[in-house]
């Protein structure tokens, strides 16, 4: 059974680009704001997300912090176009399960590090 993806981007090409390229290896919903990833996550149960750091409204490490404040530990993976500085490199690995993947990606690089992300999740909660 393939894991339970939830991808949120603002720009619907990227959305479209992330689930074709995912489709293959995980169940992908797809949300096109923070706002409606975390309604979804209300509903539906999953295994992973991710997420663009730039959007409106609420930007993807936001959306992580509100999670972690919830209590929610499910792995997630920042997608950006910009390399953090250190210190806000720090500040995300040392929350737990969140992982920062820089665009533009390899197709088997995203596949790879989601795949890794999800498994750091099962050790972590064994």
């Amino acid at each position: 059974m393939k894991m339970k993806l939830l991808a949120i981007d603002d720009e619907p090409s990227i959305l479209r680009i992330l689930s074709l390229t995912l489709k293959e290896h995980f169940d992908v919903t797809t949300a096109s704001s923070a706002v409606e990833g975390l309604k979804l996550m209300e509903e539906v149960s999953f295994d992973i997300i991710l997420t663009d750091e730039q959007m409106p409204e609420m930007n993807g490490s936001e959306m992580i912090k509100l999670l972690r404040k919830r209590g929610d530990r499910i792995p997630c993976v920042l997608l950006t176009g910009f390399l953090p500085p250190i210190e806000a490199r720090k500040q995300h690995l040392n929350q737990d399960l969140v992982f920062i993947f820089r665009k533009p990606w390899e197709a088997q690089e995203l596949i790879d590090a989601l795949s890794e992300a999800c498994w750091m999740s099962k050790i972590k909660d064994a």
